[in-house]
């Protein structure tokens, strides 16, 4: 079963539930082991239960979001994962689909995240070549660079913009 809750009504449990997951996830970022986020709260995230316990987990960062078009309002997608037990069965396309009908809904323009290519084109993905500013989470230093591994899909009938986009704060 695939949920949807607000970071700000996550309780002691569930918090205990996502930060483990994350972990395992993402044993490189031992940040998991004191918060349920990297850089910033997020605004929503999406939960799969099982009997187990959690078995999936995607976050939405609300973004206003600068480009040589104007402003856009995006659905930053951090912390997706997927139970190692529960790989390859879809989980994650499921997941992506239930984000992106909710961000549609709540007129977001489009849905971006930092993640490899080969897991994310097949909901809808496409890397982009954007020069990037943004607030290093480390040394809170604000950079511009270009990432290897920036996705973004429409979820309006806008077409993505060329040019330089800024982000206003952090990856994530």
């Amino acid at each position: 079963m695939i949920e949807s809750i607000a970071d700000t009504c996550v309780d002691e449990q569930l918090d205990l539930q996502i930060r483990q997951l994350l972990t395992a996830s993402f044993a490189y970022e031992p940040v998991f082991r004191l918060r349920r986020y990297c850089q910033e709260p997020p605004m929503q995230r999406w939960i799969a239960r099982g009997t187990s316990g959690l078995l999936g987990h995607i976050c939405i960062h609300r973004k206003v979001i600068s480009s040589d078009s104007g402003e856009l309002l995006i659905a930053g997608v951090g912390e997706v994962c997927v139970a190692p037990e529960t790989r390859g069965n879809g989980l994650m396309k499921e997941m992506f689909i239930a984000t992106h009908e909710w961000a549609a809904r709540n007129n977001y323009q489009f849905s971006m995240l930092f993640g490899q290519a080969i897991l994310y084109r097949s909901s809808g993905y496409q890397l982009i070549d954007n020069e990037i500013r943004f607030m290093d989470g480390k040394d809170r230093q604000w950079n511009t660079k270009r990432f290897d591994n920036a996705m973004v899909k429409s979820l309006s009938s806008m077409k993505w913009p060329t040019g330089q986009i800024d982000l206003r704060g952090p990856t994530f």
